[in-house]
C-alpha cells in the first residue's frame, strides 16, 4: 500500500511539473560534428580547426548545432516578496531562479552546468545552474532544486 501511495505521489508531483513548465523551460545545449570538408577537422590537442579557412564550418573544424530539450520544472524567480516572506535557500540572491527538477531532467542539467556556452531559457531569460541540491519529499520522492543566475552566452 505504501508503495502504491508513493508511486502516485510521484506522480502528482510529476504531472505539476509538466502543467507549470509548459514551454516555460528549455536547456539549449551544443552538440558538435566533424567538418566534411577534406583536410579539416578538430584537433583536440590544440583545441582549434585544422583548416581555419574551411567556409564549410567557418574555420571552426567542426559543426555546431544547438538542441532544444524541454525540461519539466517548477520555476521560482526570486523577488524582493519572497525574500521577506519565506526562508530562502541559503546562497540566494535577488534575481535568481530556483527550478525544481525531478529524476528525468537531471542529466540535461548537469550537461548544462558541464558546458560552458550551454544555458537553460526560462519565461525567455537565459539561465546558467550554478549549484544543484538533491531534496527528498515525504522521505519518497527525490527533487533537485537548481540555483541558477541569469546568464549571458559567450559567443565564439
Amino acid at each position: 500500500m505504501l508503495d502504491y501511495w508513493a508511486q502516485n505521489l510521484q506522480k502528482s508531483f510529476d504531472d505539476t511539473r509538466r502543467n507549470e513548465s509548459a514551454g516555460r523551460v528549455v536547456a539549449m545545449l551544443l552538440t558538435y560534428t566533424a567538418c566534411p570538408t577534406v583536410g579539416c577537422g578538430w584537433d583536440p590537442i590544440t583545441q582549434s580547426a585544422i583548416l581555419t579557412g574551411d567556409p564549410v564550418c567557418k574555420g571552426r573544424g567542426r559543426i555546431e548545432t544547438w538542441v532544444r530539450y524541454n525540461l519539466r520544472a517548477r520555476v521560482m524567480w526570486v523577488e524582493q516578496a519572497k525574500m521577506d516572506f519565506f526562508v530562502p535557500t541559503p546562497g540566494i540572491m535577488m534575481g535568481q531562479c530556483v527550478l525544481t527538477v525531478g529524476q528525468k531532467e537531471i542529466d540535461v542539467i548537469n550537461a548544462v552546468i558541464a558546458d560552458q556556452r550551454a544555458y537553460i531559457q526560462v519565461d525567455n531569460r537565459k539561465v546558467k545552474p550554478s549549484s544543484v541540491q538533491q531534496t527528498v519529499v515525504s522521505n519518497m520522492i527525490f527533487e533537485w532544486e537548481v540555483l541558477c543566475n541569469v546568464f549571458t552566452p559567450p559567443s565564439m
